[in-house]
């Protein structure tokens, strides 16, 4: 199991002498990571921006994304104790990226 701070998270934009991106907990508390923005770069500043405060969301997604995958692997890998309109068939190929995936956020 994972040590990881629970979630959700959320991403917040704020300015403090240069503007960043910061992931907090649902609080607002604690921060989780912050992502400074730089000046420009390719697609100039307005492109670095969105390109780092879209980081910034799926950081903030991982613990929900992390929760959805166990779900759905809990789902596939017992389909008995599942009324047959949840039962669900996943392709070998994803289930596998589905573990890989699982497996990456709680290694520790």
């Amino acid at each position: 199991m994972s040590n990881h701070t629970p979630g959700p998270w959320k991403a917040r934009f704020k300015e403090s002498g240069v503007a960043r991106s910061v992931v907090r907990d649902n609080d607002g508390g604690q921060a989780i990571c912050s992502l400074p923005w730089p000046g420009p770069v390719d697609g100039g500043f307005a492109g670095r921006a969105r390109h780092i405060a879209a980081n910034a969301r799926l950081i903030a997604a991982a613990p929900d994304l992390l929760r959805a995958c166990q779900l759905v692997l809990a789902i596939h890998d017992n389909p008995q104790q599942q009324p047959p309109q949840y039962r669900i068939s996943l392709d070998p190929k994803a289930t596998e990226q589905i573990r890989a995936a699982i497996a990456k956020a709680e290694e520790e």
